[in-house]
């Protein structure tokens, strides 16, 4: 072969590899985006959704564990939202637990 063939054949495999390298951490890197954005979803449906449970079962005859369930989900939820929430959504969480001085 000529040098020419080589020079070519070598750019044709370089380029394969380096297309093949950036595709893969394109595609890992919008998975994990995606999968960030279906915890925060999750998070928040679930702040939610365990608010409210805890509105319907305050005044009403529910029996006491579905309120306890309901304090749970919503203070899991709230875990969730501090680890995967955006800005704007992690600082209102804590604003009502610094006025009752719950939190350090």
């Amino acid at each position: 072969m000529e040098r020419t063939q080589w020079i070519t054949a070598l750019t044709a495999i370089v380029s394969l590899a380096v297309g093949a390298l950036l595709q893969h951490l394109l595609a890992s890197r919008a998975e994990a985006r995606k999968q960030r954005e279906l915890l925060r979803a999750s998070a928040y449906a679930d702040f939610l959704r365990g608010v409210s449970l805890l509105a319907t079962t305050h005044h009403t005859d529910f029996p006491q564990e579905r309120h306890f369930e309901a304090l749970a989900l919503v203070g899991d939820a709230r875990a969730r939202i501090a680890l995967y929430g955006s800005d704007a959504m992690v600082g209102p969480l804590d604003r009502p637990e610094r006025a009752r001085g719950q939190v350090a």
